[in-house]
């Protein structure tokens, strides 16, 4: 454990410090990758393509992205948009704080993947659950020991966490989470960010104690969103999409203050913050 965690203030340092003005906000609009800054100004589209994306994730070192289609395969770039490259096939793919990916490896997968960079090795975890259950959306704790992710079978969806170290036991199944979707661990500590998709429907962090805090609340229709953390944690971007608005908003990290940064003509999918991985 201490050569992991070495191995991670390694990782950390090396990675290049940036200006919170120079940070870009990274978001899929239209089936495209887009990017804007912090403050919602200088909005660019960074993909032109046939591909129809609906997952991005940015590294940790805020050097690179990660972008998952909806046939099954996986890009990365720079955070720049430079050397566009496909990666291999798979959905949901996120960075850990190491620099390694994790990755569904296929539609109604029950299996999480783990693919090394630096040597091109890919290693199959074990079943994350049993049965036919499907998975998606999976995120790495800080020290990247604990996974977390969504599975779904044909009913209500819940939040799973699983150990990362050998065996892969299952930490717990919150009760809580039922109908809880696109969980994403704190950078500062081990609370979740989710979002609950039956009524009342809520914007939920979930302690380590599997407490609920229900931040911000959507009344009558259903939030459509996928929320992500700030890399210092202290706010969160979220998308309110209804019949009526398309925006990107921020908010604080306890559900204060929240504030509409850029409206679109229509819904916008999934968030994530350079610098901060989903």
């Amino acid at each position: 454990m201490k050569k992991i965690i070495f191995l991670l203030l390694v990782f950390f340092l090396s990675c290049a410090m940036r200006d919170e003005s120079d940070t870009q906000v990274y978001f899929i609009y239209a089936g495209q990758l887009y990017s804007m800054n912090t403050d919602g100004g200088n909005i660019k589209r960074m993909t032109n393509d046939s591909n129809t994306y609906i997952w991005v994730s940015s590294s940790l070192c805020a050097e690179y992205i990660i972008l998952s289609t909806d046939t099954n395969k996986i890009y990365t770039m720079r955070y720049d948009g430079e050397n566009f490259a496909y990666l291999m096939d798979g959905q949901y793919a996120t960075y850990g704080p190491s620099g390694r990916i994790y990755f569904i490896t296929g539609p109604s997968s029950n299996i999480v993947a783990r693919y090394n960079p630096s040597n091109g090795s890919t290693e199959y975890l074990e079943t994350m659950v049993s049965g036919s259950n499907m998975l998606y959306s999976p995120s790495c704790n800080r020290d990247e020991t604990i996974l977390v992710f969504y599975w779904w079978n044909s009913g209500p969806s819940y939040l799973a966490r699983k150990s990362l170290v050998t065996p892969y036991t299952l930490v717990t199944i919150p009760t809580a989470t039922v109908n809880c979707f696109y969980p994403s661990f704190s950078p500062t500590d081990d609370r979740i960010l989710t979002i609950k998709t039956a009524a009342p429907y809520y914007i939920r962090i979930m302690s380590p104690d599997n407490i609920p805090s229900d931040i911000y609340l959507r009344t009558g229709t259903s939030l459509s969103t996928r929320p992500a953390w700030t890399a210092d944690g202290e706010h969160i971007y979220f998308a309110d999409n209804s019949a009526t608005t398309n925006a990107i908003k921020i908010m604080n990290s306890d559900g204060s203050g929240a504030r509409t940064i850029a409206e679109f003509s229509s819904s916008i999918d999934c968030l994530c913050v350079q610098g901060k991985p989903r």
